[in-house]
């Protein structure tokens, strides 16, 4: 089905063609028709003509050279298929391309129906039916008559059809469409051909992008949330074990104020306020203004809105896929216990230190899976973060590894296995997530080695402080000592050269200086003897 640029190319060349009448001329009667023999100039003009007619009319003239008209376009109407083989609705500007497509070369029958980029096909943007792989190659796209858009699959088209819309969202007056926002629209129409409403859309049913234009949030009415959901591998399209949410967390200055949540199996896994994302995200790229949201909030619905593709990984990693390729959030960012920005912190195992992580490194394990330091858990509903919370809480595993297969369920290795490193890869498929070793041997966290070190400075002071109070407490003592010492000694010499009398009933011993000649047995020598004590008396005191 030609779109309506084709048309319009394909009716000027017919036109064109007309005009030249590049067959042969019209003959004026039978004897000419008859005796007509078409020139070899005539006979190259016509082909170049027909040439010049398929190639206009095949090539895609908004979208680049990826298709062909003829067999493209981005309209379904009822009772039309888009076929396995055809593979292609692509939107009116070209950019954006849904079909069928296969990720795994191992069952190739394992087939999706999706949407990506035109430019950048290998990431898948959308997944209309990721939890039910197709059944054979044989599947189709089709809108029928009763206006249910569903996948019929399966080698001999028995398989259950995979509906993507319900009863309440049909209508047998509908049309779907591939817009250039990459949303596919489903639309009720009226009889003069235009849109009564909008009966479901892919934007409704995110996967794990979200482009401009979709939502991320919820309605306050239905209670409908819009949320995106990791796949659970690279090779594995059923939802994984991330998600990312928008919820307000109150009011401020009459706006709502919200934050981004990742979960990692339904519990928080790294968050932040809007402000705080978007200058991360900013900060994280050469193009500081390239990346915004935008908020919105009303009585019916709160959500936000990004100006980029924003792609979450099934690790939970978080990057941008349109233009940049920027990188948000690195894969397993926040597992084990990790200090970036964001990250919640859960409860640390006792048997692990702060700042140990397992690192992707290209080599293998001697351990076997037969051997006793090595088990494997073929479950493939787990993946790569899966093996990593459960080889973080289980002390005696030092490593682990997703299976190759399609890298879901786990290998793990426990104490005594040695890991053999490959730093050149000449195996890309022979890698391990390995417990950083040296972080055992460091045990604490730089900031406690801090803390010790300034804790031992401040003793050391305290002790210097301590010791120079002592010497100088010894010092002034022995000063004093000395000081009575010479008092002492002082008086001693006088007391030497004295002699006794009696004052007021005591005794008193009165230096030589004070003799004088007198009679004690006299009044006058009784009284002089008192005057001379008690100027000695008052002598000593002064002293």
């Amino acid at each position: 089905m030609l779109n309506e640029s084709s048309r319009k190319v394909l009716y000027l060349l017919i036109l064109a063609y007309k005009k030249e009448n590049y067959m042969y001329q019209k003959p004026t009667c039978s004897l000419e028709i008859r005796n007509f023999r078409p020139t070899m100039a005539t006979k190259v003009k016509a082909l170049r003509n027909a040439i010049l007619l398929l190639i206009y009319s095949c090539l895609c003239l908004e979208g680049g050279p990826y298709i062909c008209k003829a067999q493209a376009t981005d309209t379904v109407e009822p009772g039309q298929v888009i076929q396995y083989s055809d593979k292609l609705l692509v939107s009116a500007d070209g950019r954006f391309q849904l079909g069928f497509f296969n990720l795994s070369d191992n069952d190739p029958k394992q087939g999706y129906l999706g949407l990506w980029l035109t430019n950048y096909n290998s990431e898948k943007l959308w997944v209309g039916n990721r939890e039910r792989p197709l059944s054979g190659s044989n599947a189709n796209l089709t809108l029928d008559s009763n206006g249910l858009l569903k996948i019929t699959h399966g080698d001999e088209g028995d398989g259950d059809p995979i509906v993507l819309n319900t009863d309440q969202t049909a209508a047998k007056t509908s049309s779907l469409i591939l817009e250039n926002s990459g949303n596919l629209k489903l639309r009720e129409l009226n009889p003069n051909g235009t849109i009564k409403r909008v009966l479901w859309e892919s934007f409704d049913n995110p996967t794990n992008s979200l482009l401009p234009g979709m939502r991320l949030g919820f309605n306050r009415k239905t209670r409908k949330k819009w949320i995106l959901t990791s796949w659970l591998s690279e090779d594995v399209p059923v939802p994984g074990a991330f998600s990312l949410e928008y919820n307000e967390t109150g009011i401020n200055g009459g706006s709502s104020v919200g934050e981004l949540l990742m979960r990692r199996r339904g519990k928080p896994y790294w968050k932040n306020g809007t402000a705080l994302i978007l200058e991360r995200l900013a900060t994280t790229t050469t193009d500081i203004g390239r990346y915004n949201f935008t908020n919105v909030s009303n009585e019916n619905e709160s959500y936000l809105e990004f100006n980029s593709i924003l792609v979450l990984g099934a690790q939970g990693e978080l990057h941008e896929t349109d233009s940049t390729f920027a990188v948000f959030i690195d894969d397993n960012a926040c597992s084990g216990y990790s200090t970036i920005s964001g990250c919640v912190q859960e409860e640390l195992p006792a048997c692990r230190k702060r700042n140990q992580k397992f690192e992707r490194l290209m080599g293998s394990y001697t351990g076997t899976v037969s051997g006793l330091n090595s088990f494997m858990d073929v479950n493939w509903n787990i993946s790569t973060s899966d093996c990593w919370d459960r080889c973080w809480k289980n002390c005696t595993c030092v490593g682990f590894r997703p299976l190759p297969t399609n890298e879901t369920g786990c290998q793990f290795w426990s104490q005594g296995s040695q890991f053999e490193p490959d730093p050149a890869g000449n195996a890309p498929n022979n890698y391990a997530y390995v417990l950083n070793s040296m972080s055992n041997e460091s045990g604490l966290e730089w900031w406690i080695w801090v803390i010790i070190a300034v804790a031992a400075l401040l003793a050391l002071l305290l002790g210097v402080f301590i010791h120079l109070r002592c010497k100088r407490y010894q010092r002034e003592k022995i000063e004093k000592e000395e000081e009575l010492m010479l008092n002492q000694l002082t008086i001693s010499d006088g007391v030497n050269n004295a002699e006794e009398i009696v004052h007021d009933g005591k005794k008193v011993a009165v230096p030589a200086r004070y003799h004088q000649r007198i009679d004690p047995n006299s009044s006058s020598g009784s009284k002089q003897g008192n005057s001379i004590a008690s100027a000695q008396i008052t002598e000593l005191e002064g002293r």
